[in-house]
């Protein structure tokens, strides 16, 4: 039994299980509450650690027990291991959530287990608000000592041991490291990752991004062994993202082969000639928005954006493979008066041959936003769609 942490819950979900049945590894939800899923599954930690952009960090499952059988806790500790072999001088870490009642007795427990065991220098690793500052120093932690995860879901404990964390180095490395970067508005890689997951990037699958800008979304489709074509309007951007490219591959040593050129995205079938295996894009198509706008003007400029997406859509249905998907997202503005405003696109989605992507094992309600520390202005939803004629 696996768990996973994410900041990214309704996002995490979808994407996990699109990854997995994508591989033909077995999936089964047992919990799912606060950004935190408990599952069953074959598929490697690490990889899973690696491959995901939604995922914080993931462990294996020690002990579960119902709430009200708390005080059995300490007898379940003891017949249950979450090290092997430790240094004398170590550092631990202990990560909980919605379970802060449990520090008390599991400080207690591994004190008491360390000075039996002869171990005099022990720290607890002092936990930090951002968790991406936490994780740099977690790193270093679970590869000499061991991380105790607890969290409570349903009225049940969970306590597991962390085995993987997610890449932060890596991303931090192909957001600001790379030749081109598109401003303070560029897609951050994590989210990139996660949109190429949703459209079904892997090996011998190739992945469009008919706005690819500096290509975000093309380079963690690549980290995912995806072969990938890029369209821009703008010449300046298919320079970039093709600079960015070359530097990606030659920094990994990836074989995925990718091709940018440019080209209109309201007419892709006149000139695109490949059919595609899904297609991952952030249009938006806004002006940067220094402050909230009202009702009138924002809808003013979400109907500039509707023609393009609506013209859009219905070329990505004419170079899509059947059964392909797309992972696409939209603006959502925050207006002086306090509303979140948009354009429909389920309903013309369905017009076009393109169907609301919603699997039968897990629930799931669009648009899924992705959630930034700051407030923003214009947020950012996703929607998948998939291809039904």
């Amino acid at each position: 039994m696996l768990f996973t942490i994410s900041n990214q819950p309704f996002l995490h979900l979808l994407e996990l299980y699109v990854y997995l049945k994508d591989r033909n590894l077995n999936f089964s939800l047992i919990s799912s509450s606060n950004g935190v899923l408990v599952f069953n599954s074959e598929a490697k930690p690490e990889i899973l650690a690696r491959d995901l952009g939604s995922l914080i960090k993931i462990g294996i499952i020690k002990i579960s027990l119902e709430k009200e059988n708390i005080y059995s806790l300490k007898e379940k500790l003891k017949d249950v291991s979450f090290y092997d072999k430790l240094e004398d001088k170590f550092y631990w870490a202990l990560s909980l959530y919605k379970a802060d009642e449990l520090k008390p007795l599991l400080i207690e427990f591994f004190n008491k287990k360390f000075k039996e065991e002869g171990i005099k220098k022990a720290k607890l690793l002092k936990p930090y608000k951002n968790e991406e500052v936490y994780s740099y120093q977690l790193e270093k932690v679970i590869k000499k000592g061991f991380e105790v995860v607890a969290f409570l879901a349903y009225d049940k404990y969970y306590l597991g041991k962390t085995l993987a964390l997610t890449d932060i180095k890596g991303y931090f490395e192909r957001d600001f490291k790379r030749p081109y970067r598109k401003s303070i508005i560029s897609l951050p890689p994590k989210l990139a990752r996660i949109l190429a997951n949703l459209a079904g990037a892997k090996k011998n699958r190739v992945i469009l991004d008919p706005f690819c800008g500096t290509g975000t979304i093309l380079q963690e489709a690549m980290m995912l062994n995806a072969d990938v074509v890029g369209i821009d309007i703008k010449e300046i951007y298919v320079k970039k993202a093709r600079e960015n490219l070359f530097w990606l591959k030659n920094k990994y040593g990836l074989n995925s082969n990718f091709k940018v050129f440019k080209g209109d995205a309201t007419k892709l079938s006149e000139f695109l000639d490949v059919k595609v295996n899904g297609i991952a894009t952030e249009p938006i198509l806004l002006p940067p928005l220094r402050g909230p706008l009202s009702k009138e003007k924002a809808l003013t400029l979400l109907k500039k954006s509707q023609r393009i997406y609506y013209a859009a859509l219905r070329e990505f249905n004419k170079v899509l493979k059947e059964e392909g998907r797309i992972a696409i997202i939209l603006p959502y503005i925050l207006t002086k008066e306090g509303e979140t405003l948009s354009f429909p696109i389920k309903d013309q989605a369905k017009k076009l041959g393109l169907e609301t992507f919603l699997p039968k094992d897990i629930k799931i309600n669009y648009p899924l936003f992705y959630k930034s520390e700051k407030e923003k202005i214009v947020n950012r939803g996703v929607w998948v769609f998939k291809k039904i004629y």
